[in-house]
């Protein structure tokens, strides 16, 4: 994947030296659940007597106001959940793939498209009943709701395949990979944009193949997606950057790695 993994910015050229290096520790960390209930707070809805530009610049006072962790620059950082994040390790070459899914699921924010990514999932309700098709066939449904908290990314758009996916890597020796696998994780850096709040509601049917009734809602906070840190969840220290670009056809130029975790 070397060619293919996007520009990375390891931990000597993060900030121009090791000694530079930036780190991102729990209280960096933004949960999703934190931003949301502030921009509910803040009532960002366009009023009636508001202007588009007017109502865009109030959010933006508001959102530069709220009190959370801040990175590079202003910027907002979220924890990728596990089971979106894939390591593998090549010991031949003596580096990590990391890969990000941010799944297809997709907004509409306006009049744009963006790929939103669930944080936070927690099953408020489930229940079962019988039910049939118009052929008579019986099924036992199992209905559930879910309540979620996630990113609405304007900049990434799920009908793109490359924007479905953030790939980078971590150099590392055979020995010292062993401790560090479980220890990576990735963290999305990025902006609230206007509208800054979405709220979700989406369902999906039962069937005779799949027998399961889902109703999803909650909100989703508007953003552009800056980066995805790779970094570790023990020590905080940031090992790579993947900035938010795109992949021309000739895929993703690389990036020597110059500094790699010792022994």
């Amino acid at each position: 994947m070397r060619k293919e993994a996007g520009v990375l910015c390891l931990l000597g050229c993060v900030a121009g030296s090791a000694a530079g290096a930036e780190s991102i520790g729990d209280l960096a960390l933004t949960k999703c659940s934190a931003l949301v209930a502030q921009l509910v707070k803040a009532d960002l809805s366009k009023r009636e007597f508001e202007t588009t530009v007017a109502n865009r610049e109030r959010g933006k006072t508001a959102v530069d106001g709220v009190q959370l962790p801040r990175v590079d620059g202003g910027a907002v950082a979220f924890a990728v959940p596990t089971s979106a994040v894939s390591v593998k390790y090549n010991a031949d070459r003596g580096y990590f793939d990391v890969e990000v899914d941010l799944g297809p699921d997709a907004m509409l924010i306006g009049d744009r498209r963006a790929l939103r990514i669930d944080l936070d999932r927690r099953r408020t309700r489930v229940r079962s009943y019988r039910a049939s098709n118009a052929f008579g066939v019986k099924v036992e449904v199992t209905d559930s709701t879910f309540e979620v908290c996630g990113l609405a990314m304007l900049n990434r758009d799920s009908a793109n395949p490359y924007d479905r996916r953030i790939a980078g890597e971590v150099d590392a020796t055979p020995t010292a990979a062993q401790s560090l696998k479980p220890r990576l994780g990735v963290a999305l850096v990025v902006q609230p944009a206007a509208p800054f709040i979405s709220a979700v509601a989406e369902g999906k049917a039962a069937t005779v193949a799949s027998p399961y009734a889902a109703t999803v809602v909650g909100s989703a906070a508007v953003v552009d997606l800056v980066a995805a840190w790779i970094y570790d969840k023990v020590t905080g220290q940031v090992l790579a950057k993947v900035p938010h670009a795109k992949p021309d056809l000739g895929g993703w130029p690389a990036i020597p790695a110059s500094l790699s975790p010792k022994d």
